[in-house]
């Protein structure tokens, strides 16, 4: 009788220590995969079934060249079980082309039993890789923009240091461009350091009372003399009714700047742009519409 209670016990031990097991590889956002030392497929997690939709439950027991379709990852689990060492890797399978994952692959041995067995853990990682790419191109671009104005700036400094700038007929003109392509490096630099405030979690935002008509005013008359020169008109629609606000007026009145801005750019001469603002979920919401090439479908998300 106690023999018989002690292996209930111990039955019972092992069966909530499996369904502990089950619930957290059911739980776990990452992939999990685990074979043998001899390449067969002991277990898989949810996840791991989402990121192969080609696997199925009826897998397990079966060799992995047999279960899986994906060369890479076949060969990953192929160099791990040949080589006795754990790897990491970045794999993009043949199933998901759009998503990259980083793979870790870790042997697990008992000297005792001489049993053991590969464990493969799978992050996704396709939206950080994203940014890092959105980031580099943000970086390349920035660099561009700030390489022009500073080969206008170097070459016409070096123009005047090579003439009297006191008989020179051009150094005015030459100090006027001069002058032009520093605002333009001032302009940029201070759309950086806005930007790098908005993305700091730290930033501090101001609670005021904002009005609407006044705050919209003072963005238009900000870039009414850029729509001037190519002879757009700029017109603001206020809805009746429209709420007064509460906000950091400074920074929406930043954000309707560079959306009017924008819009310009990218509007032909004589076009047409309006602001327009009307009642929204406890609030205002803005829009700026224009005449000009509109924004690619690619890039509206």
């Amino acid at each position: 009788n106690q023999m018989a209670e002690a292996i209930q016990d111990k039955l019972q031990k092992l069966s909530n220590s499996l369904a502990e097991s089950q619930a957290l590889l059911g739980g776990l956002e990452e992939g999990v995969l685990i074979l043998d030392l001899q390449g067969r497929v002991k277990k898989m997690n949810d996840s791991m079934l989402a990121i192969l939709p080609q696997s199925f439950p009826a897998d397990l027991g079966k060799h992995y060249l047999e279960a899986f379709r994906d060369p890479e990852l076949n060969d990953l689990i192929q160099t791990t079980l040949a080589s006795g060492q754990g790897l990491k890797r970045s794999l993009s399978f043949l199933s998901q082309p759009d998503k990259i994952y980083q793979v870790q692959s870790s042997l697990i041995r008992d000297p005792e039993s001489k049993t053991g067995g590969l464990v493969m853990v799978f992050h996704d990682v396709s939206e950080m890789k994203r940014l890092e790419r959105v980031r580099q191109e943000f970086v390349a671009n920035v660099s561009h923009e700030l390489r022009t104005p500073l080969t206008a700036i170097k070459g016409y400094a070096e123009a005047l240091l090579d003439e009297n700038l006191e008989s020179s007929p051009h150094a005015s003109d030459f100090l006027k461009i001069i002058d032009r392509h520093a605002a333009r490096m001032e302009k940029i630099v201070a759309d950086l350091l806005l930007l790098s405030q908005i993305e700091s979690p730290a930033r501090y935002l101001r609670k005021e009372p904002i009005e609407v008509p006044e705050l919209v005013q003072t963005a238009l008359d900000s870039v009414r003399p850029l729509g001037e020169v190519k002879k757009q008109i700029l017109e603001w629609k206020c809805a009746v009714g429209i709420p007064s606000l509460s906000g950091d007026g400074q920074k929406i009145h930043q954000m309707l700047v560079n959306l009017l801005q924008n819009a310009i750019h990218y509007t032909p001469e004589g076009g047409r742009i309006t602001l327009e603002g009307r009642k929204g979920d406890g609030g205002v919401q803005f829009e700026v519409a224009d005449t000009g090439i509109g924004i690619p479908a690619e890039d509206l998300p």
